[in-house]
């Protein structure tokens, strides 16, 4: 029985399939949810609530190419204390360096901000 539920919000539809693949294997054992934009991310992290313990999303979701970090600090903003309490995992990525470094001016803690492409190891959970 899956008791995990990671949420992804990926333009990338082949690191999506990638990254589902990986999260959903019997190791892993996390059912995921796909969020195409912005408002489908927010729908999901906060109608589930206290079930999601681990989102993926860019930087920039929603404007695949620009540079914002609006998108990534309203979720991140919803699952702050959780992520502070180590009861969920938040990552968001982006290609664009300075996209990634918007966010951490934003107020992302850097450790939660990364350049693609980074290692898998960078974005599994540490008790894996």
């Amino acid at each position: 029985m899956v008791d995990k539920i990671a949420v992804f919000g990926l333009h990338d539809k082949d690191l999506m399939r990638v990254y589902t693949k990986i999260f959903s294997s019997p190791r892993l054992d996390y059912k995921v949810i796909p969020a195409t934009d912005i408002e489908a991310m927010k729908a999901v992290v906060e109608g589930l609530g206290d079930k999601v313990s681990y989102i993926l999303m860019d930087v920039n979701l929603g404007c695949p190419n620009g540079d914002d970090p609006a998108s990534c600090l309203e979720i991140y903003n919803i699952v702050r204390d959780r992520v502070d309490a180590g009861d969920a995992y938040f990552h968001a990525v982006s290609a664009s360096l300075s996209a990634v470094k918007n966010a951490v001016e934003a107020g992302i803690p850097e450790e939660y901000v990364h350049d693609k492409p980074c290692s898998l190891e960078e974005l599994l959970p540490p008790d894996v």
